[in-house]
C-alpha cells in the first residue's frame, strides 16, 4: 500500500511541476518562416486563396468548408487529419501582397494569426508567414517545450511548394 501512495505522490508532484513550469512560460509566441518559389506572386496567391481546394494538396487537412461569419469577412472551417476542426477568418487582405488570417474559435486552447507576406524576388516570389500565437493552458505551454511552434507553418509551406511543383525548405526569419 505504501508503494501506491508513493506513486500517487510522485505523479502529483510531476503534474504540479509540469503545471508550474507551464505557468511560468509565456502565453504568447511569434515565429516566422519563408520560402522562395520560381512561380510569380500571382500564381502563388491564387493557390493560397483557393481555400476550399486545399485538402487536395495539404496532407494535414481533410476538409475545408465555408462557415457563417458574424461580419462580412470570409470564414471557413478546416478539418485537420487528426479530426480537430479549426475555424479561420480573414482579418486583412492586400491582394497579392498580404493576408492576415485569425483562428476564430475562442473555445480552443490556442489561437492567433498567420500573416502571409508575398513579394516578387529574383527567383520568382518570396512568401513569408508569421504566426503570432498564444497557448492558454499551462500544461499545454509546458509541452510546447518539446514541440516546434512552426511545425504547422513548415508543413503548409512544404505542401504549397509541392502543389506548385517545387521542393522547398522553409527557412527561419532572423
Amino acid at each position: 500500500m505504501k508503494w501506491l501512495v508513493r506513486v500517487l505522490v510522485a505523479l502529483i508532484g510531476l503534474f504540479g511541476a509540469a503545471f508550474g513550469i507551464g505557468a511560468m512560460r509565456s502565453t504568447n509566441h511569434t515565429v516566422s518562416r519563408y520560402v522562395e518559389f520560381s512561380k510569380p506572386p500571382e500564381q502563388v496567391w491564387s493557390v493560397i486563396l483557393d481555400r476550399l481546394n486545399q485538402p487536395t494538396w495539404r496532407l494535414d487537412v481533410t476538409k475545408v468548408e465555408s462557415a457563417a461569419a458574424p461580419n462580412s469577412k470570409p470564414r471557413w472551417k478546416e478539418t485537420m487529419s487528426d479530426g480537430m476542426v479549426v475555424t479561420m477568418e480573414e482579418r486583412e487582405i492586400d491582394p497579392v501582397k498580404k493576408l492576415v488570417v485569425d483562428i476564430a474559435d475562442p473555445d480552443l486552447p490556442f489561437g492567433g494569426t498567420w500573416t502571409y507576406q508575398l513579394s516578387a524576388s529574383a527567383k520568382g516570389s518570396r512568401l513569408q508567414i508569421t504566426e503570432d500565437g498564444f497557448v492558454k493552458p499551462p500544461l499545454f505551454r509546458f509541452f510546447m517545450i518539446f514541440m516546434d511552434p512552426a511545425d504547422t507553418m513548415t508543413k503548409y509551406l512544404t505542401f504549397l511548394g509541392r502543389k506548385l511543383g517545387e521542393t522547398v525548405t522553409p527557412q527561419a526569419v532572423n
